[in-house]
């Protein structure tokens, strides 16, 4: 599944964090998986997804900061990550 290009799982009631291996979805462009029960950091292995123009994950129990190589790495424009503690 490495040329997956939308990932959509938002409002399913998941558990857990954000898996690494995801990192390997390097030509993805929309990522959601908003409106769960998502607990963890951003793994650092997501600045390899450096296609994504959307990036939402808000309404979840994610913590820690976005790391620079994050943030370099995507060029979002749309990016929601509310409720991050």
């Amino acid at each position: 599944m490495t040329n997956l290009d939308f990932f959509s799982v938002g409002w399913n009631m998941i558990h857990g964090s954000l898996p690494q291996e995801y990192r390997a979805w390097t030509k993805l462009s929309y990522f959601a998986a908003n409106n769960n029960s998502l607990g963890g950091t951003l793994p650092l292995e997501y600045a390899s997804m450096t296609q994504l123009r959307t990036f939402m994950v808000e309404k979840n129990f994610i913590s820690g900061t976005i790391h620079q190589t994050i943030q370099r790495g995507c060029t979002c424009h749309i990016l929601t990550l509310t409720r991050i503690d």
